[in-house]
């Protein structure tokens, strides 16, 4: 996983020196959750929408006049928030993220808008549950007394509209695609990740 982190961040380094139309960071807010699915029927899970944060950067070059690829790389916090009566606990992780967008951008009004979707690929930096007031570290693995493999990787969905002079509002969706509990536990229990982002930015075009 190190490896393929590193081979995406040379890839947009030579992307950015070669081929590259746009250049930007972008920073927002998540709105995720865990969605937690057990093979037994009768255990119910009331997962709520966590808070948390996001922040990158990307290059973007054009493969056709309208087309567009867009690779990037940032620091995505995602968890979830569960009810069970009166009791409230929490899970928050933090991942280093590296999404690849391919889209289309058309003008609109005094800028433009575009629509990209792509697969990402992620591993976790590191987590946290809260229960009872009670703080506790995510143990991440595949071995049975670990909580949450590492790796995530799934689909994102995106639409940002951006102005001449750069600045850019995006709205963002990723759908979890993996089973991220530990193979040990796999076939009891199914854990996805899922969020809705918000963020501003800003892109510099190149020649």
């Amino acid at each position: 996983m190190k490896r393929l982190f590193l081979i995406s961040f040379l890839s947009i380094g030579t992307i950015y020196v070669s081929a590259q139309s746009r250049f930007g960071a972008r920073a927002g807010v998540n709105l995720s959750k865990i969605n937690f699915d057990y093979v037994d029927p009768s255990v119910e899970i009331d997962n709520q929408f966590a808070t948390s944060f996001q922040v990158g950067a990307y290059a973007e070059f054009k493969l056709l006049p309208k087309i567009f690829m867009q690779p990037g790389l940032e620091l995505s916090g995602h968890g979830s928030k569960i009810v069970d009566g009166q009791e409230e606990a929490k899970i928050n992780l933090m991942y280093l993220k590296v999404p690849l967008y391919f889209g289309t951008r058309v003008g609109l009004g005094l800028g433009s808008i575009s629509f990209g979707a792509g697969p990402y690929f992620s591993y976790a930096l590191s987590g946290k549950s809260s229960s009872g007031g009670q703080d506790a570290d995510i143990q991440f693995g595949n071995a049975m007394d670990d909580d949450l493999k590492p790796t995530d990787f799934g689909i994102n969905l995106l639409s940002s509209y951006q102005l001449p002079l750069g600045l850019n509002f995006t709205l963002g969706y990723q759908l979890g695609l993996s089973n991220n509990m530990p193979n040990a536990l796999s076939d009891q229990i199914k854990a996805k990740n899922s969020s809705i982002s918000f963020s501003v930015g800003y892109a510099i075009k190149l020649p």
